[in-house]
């Protein structure tokens, strides 16, 4: 189950590059309103382990286009 379903990230222009696809979550995390504990939160779990748990986390956060 998605945490956060009604924020939309688009991850797939960036060439696979972890740090963009964090930042852009966390960007578009603070538009749909998340507090400062649950955009950190995100950024520790997706930091955690390997370019796959990042996909992972990212995935069960908001909603990826």
């Amino acid at each position: 189950m998605i945490k956060f379903p009604n924020i939309d990230v688009k991850i797939t222009d960036n060439n696979g590059n972890a740090f963009f696809i964090i930042g852009a979550v966390i960007k578009a995390m603070k538009r749909g309103g998340c507090t400062k504990e649950q955009v950190d939160t995100y950024k520790k779990a997706a930091q955690s382990g390997n370019y796959d748990n990042l996909l992972r986390v990212t995935m069960d956060t908001v909603n990826v286009l």
